[in-house]
This record gives C-alpha cells, structure tokens and sequence, in this order.
C-alpha cells in the first residue's frame, strides 16, 4: 500500500481547541463521524485524536497515516492494545492508568485500549478509541474500524466489552 493512499483518506484535524479544553478535542472527533481517519485502522482514530493536542507534536507521535512523525516511543507500537506502555506519555504529562476495573476509573477524553482476544479488541492487536462520556455503566466511545467498519463511529461499551489494557488520560 503507497503512501499516497492513506494521505488521500486521511481527515486532518481541525483547528485545534486551547491545551485543557477535553471536550473541545472529543469535539473534534464528534464533527468526523461518518469519515475515514488516516489510515483507517482504529489505531488512526486515536492517532488523529492525539494529533489534535498542538503541543504533542514532536513529543507523542502515534503514526497510522498520521502527517506527523512518531515520537515518544518506548515499546512496541505495532498492537493497539499497548498503546499505553508504547508511548512516553508522562513526559507530556498524560496519565497512564494499567487495567482499569470499572467506570469509575474513566473519564471523557481518555484514550480506551482493549486487550487483545477479547470481546471487542479479539485479535492479537487488541483495539483503540477514546471516550465519549460515561453514563453509569455505560462507556460512550469514538472508534474506528469496529462493527460499523472503518469510519469514526459512536458505539456502548460496557466494562463486558473489555478487558481493557489501560486508559491514557489527557492532562
């Protein structure tokens, strides 16, 4: 696959919202729904959603037909799954939160890494979105590449949906 390709499927972010705004950047996510972000994989939804933080850019860099290198690494940025240990996220002060066991842990923002083999993410690559809001037991996601194929979509996940790998939280 040519380069060429995922540069011409790839939304780019919009004016990004002031560091701090959580809401302004899901917005963001909100306003491509319905379209193929970078290189369509799940992970692209994430990287585009991270490439909407102005002051990463250099410093965390996710890839995924991203137009931004990548940066911060320090694991393995192959499988979704770990994209909380793959990157430096405290460098950038974004929390890492490992195995998250309920709602309660979560916030609007934070990026969700499924583990591999599980109920969503059942291949050995796991799967990646971010948060919507939360709602009791209900996790209102963004994700790409999920049932509705790969287009930024709105999906209920519940902690069932899991396991998670970790939570990354935007500071």
């Amino acid at each position: 696959t040519s380069i060429n390709y995922f540069k011409d499927r790839k939304v780019d972010p919009p004016v990004t919202p002031p560091s701090g705004d959580i809401q302004g950047h899901i917005n963001q996510l909100v306003s491509v729904i319905g379209q193929t972000l970078y290189n369509g994989q799940c992970y692209g939804l994430t990287s585009w959603y991270v490439d909407t933080f102005p002051e990463l850019i250099g410093k965390i860099g996710l890839g995924s037909g991203s137009p931004n290198p990548m940066a911060g690494v320090i694991g393995d940025t192959v499988p979704a799954y770990l994209i909380g240990s793959s990157y430096n996220w405290a460098s950038v002060g974004w929390q890492v939160i490992e195995n998250p066991q309920s709602t309660s842990q979560m916030r609007a923002g934070d990026i969700l890494n499924f583990h591999a083999f599980g109920a969503v993410g059942y291949t050995q690559w796991g799967h990646t979105g971010v948060i919507e809001k939360i709602e009791g037991d209900v996790i209102h996601t963004l994700e790409q590449n999920a049932e509705q194929g790969q287009i930024c979509a709105r999906y209920q996940r519940t902690m069932a949906s899991g396991p998670y790998s970790s939570i990354v939280r935007p500071k």
